[in-house]
């Protein structure tokens, strides 16, 4: 079935809508408006198969060129439309079905912009184009916003608070007024207009409710799974307003009500609409920081056994007396271990200097290395790898969410890391020289 669209210009140019129903133009992609396709010449290029009727504020035909001075006329005379604010034109499309393309003419089209503006748009000076160079048939028809000639009462006009219609809808002079009543009469018009002459029928009122209640519950559907899934990934509230913004929606909250604002809109909605109670994100925020709890328990079990683990497998295979550099490297191990008891009469800092091999720069952070391993409290080489693997899921999380304050911590952390494994791998350089240096005094 046909459908009526409605838009409406501030342009006083009116040649500019006869160029535009007459000639081909071109959309702007960028900022939606059309422009005229020129030739080489550079002349506008005539549509091909449209026609343009121009009818007065009588009733009768004139030429389509005389209706831009018309509207003009009709301004002067009632001094209208002399602000740029002013609405200067409205224009109404009926658009076909391409499935009624077979059974349509060009007569019909303009046989039926006749009577639709006979019927709704008595006394403005209309122009009426007929466009079948697209995928379907459709009507435009453009009047001027001032009424030029009086006309009778309907039963769609715009009415006062004793049920009486207003002068502006009837007399000449008024302005147009597009009404939710004048609207729904012209779609009932046209679609006992297009049943009586045996057109595709359909209810586009229901078919639009459907399409705009689907649209609703997809949107709301979105809302509800980003929301819950960022909720079950954070601890508080503020960590999860944070992470809602890199999905464009902001987290409202006004007493015990708390609305969500999607990407784009202007309207809050409530947790309640999208089947959500405040309580149940923070019952997932709970759950979360529980589950870190856990995982953080059963973390630091694993670790305790790995460490005995390590100790046991460390006296088995030091059972002998160390050496010099066997001692200091024991020694760092101390200081890696945290825990453990230095022993002040082996160690010094110079011997501890002397373990890195270029002083300087690299010697000052292989020394934060061994700080960070005690702030961290990373005292098995297995955790410094865990600690990579960590750092490494954090800056990957960190890039795939946009969040740049979790990326630069992450990083501080990975350069603080690689200090410490510079520092490991100066203590294992050392302990390797010191076991060949021994082998070859063994030899000797």
């Amino acid at each position: 079935m046909a459908i009526v669209k409605h838009s409406s210009s501030k342009n006083a140019r009116y040649e500019d809508v006869l160029e535009y129903y007459t000639c081909r133009h071109r959309e702007d992609s960028r900022t939606g408006y059309y422009a005229p396709i020129l030739d080489k010449y550079g002349l506008m290029q005539p549509r091909s198969d449209c026609a343009a009727l121009y009818l007065t504020a009588d009733g009768t035909a004139a030429a389509p060129e005389r209706w831009a001075s018309a509207c003009r006329r009709t301004n002067l005379c009632y001094s209208k439309n002399n602000k740029p604010s002013d609405r200067k034109s409205h224009e109404y499309i009926l658009s076909h079905p391409a499935a009624d393309r077979g059974k349509l003419s060009m007569d019909d089209l303009v046989e039926e912009g006749r009577a639709f503006s006979k019927a709704f748009l008595q006394g403005y000076d209309c122009l009426i184009a007929v466009h079948r160079d697209t995928d379907n048939d459709h009507i435009h028809i453009s009047i001027n916003s001032v009424r030029a000639k009086a006309r009778a009462e309907q039963a769609w006009m715009m009415r006062d608070s004793e049920r009486n219609v207003l002068p502006c809808e009837i007399k000449a002079g008024g302005k147009h007024q597009d009404s939710a009543e004048l609207r729904k009469a012209m779609n009932i018009w046209l679609r006992d207009y297009t049943h009586a002459h045996g057109w595709e029928v359909k209810d586009n009122n229901a078919v639009a409710a459907r399409r705009k209640q689907e649209r609703y519950e997809k949107r709301n559907e979105y809302l509800r799974h980003v929301l819950v899934s960022v909720a079950a990934q954070c601890r508080n509230t503020r960590e999860s307003s944070h992470r809602l913004r890199a999905y464009g929606i902001t987290l409202k909250r006004r007493g015990n009500t708390v609305s969500v604002l999607p990407p784009g809109g202007r309207r809050a909605v409530r947790l309640r609409t999208l089947g959500l109670e405040w309580t149940d994100v923070e019952q997932l925020m709970a759950l979360r920081r529980e589950r870190e709890q856990l995982a953080e328990q059963q973390w630091w079990v694993y670790v305790r056994y790995v460490r005995r683990r390590w100790h046991e497998a460390h006296r088995e295979a030091c059972g002998h007396s160390h050496g010099v550099l066997d001692s200091l490297l024991l020694l760092v191990l101390f200081l890696l271990l945290g825990g453990a008891p230095k022993p002040q009469e082996a160690y010094s800092e110079p011997e501890c200097l002397a373990l890195f091999v270029v002083p300087g720069k690299a010697e000052t952070e292989a020394l934060q290395g061994l700080a960070y391993a005690r702030e961290q409290d990373l005292q098995t080489p297995q955790e410094v790898e865990w600690k990579v693997a960590e750092l490494r899921a954090a800056i990957r999380r960190a890039r795939m969410d946009c969040d740049q304050s979790a990326l630069e911590a992450a990083l501080g952390e990975w350069r603080k890391l690689q200090m410490l494994q510079t520092s490991i791998r100066a203590i294992q350089y050392a302990a390797e020289w010191g076991r060949s240096r021994e082998a070859k005094h063994e030899q000797r």
